[in-house]
């Protein structure tokens, strides 16, 4: 009976550490998949962001030529998406509330 419980111990030692350690890992695997999913979203945002003087410019021109009465070509335009964010929609909750990224 006196050699079980060190062998015991040493087994109880070694799950707890093994459970502790996988929820350790867990966490900062999660903290790394925000890390990554934050930056590619920012890059994405900003790839549209950059987009709005030229849209700016052609509003003005369309507006323009329906002052003037004139017909405006507006042909068929590729549905835009943004496929970051359709590739991790479910993920974006891990990224936490407001003010978190500042």
């Amino acid at each position: 009976m006196g050699n079980v419980v060190p062998a015991l111990i040493a087994f109880t030692s070694t799950v707890l550490v093994g459970y502790g350690a996988h929820f350790l890992a867990e966490d900062y695997r999660r903290f790394r998949d925000s890390t990554a999913i934050a930056a590619a979203l920012a890059g994405e945002m900003g790839s549209i962001v950059l987009s709005f003087p030229g849209l700016r410019n052609v509003l003005t021109e369309m507006k323009d030529l329906l002052d003037e009465e004139k017909a405006i070509a507006l042909p068929e335009m590729p549905d835009q998406s943004s496929p970051i964010f359709e590739a991790n929609a479910e993920k974006v909750g891990m990224l936490g509330g407001e003010g978190r990224f500042r």
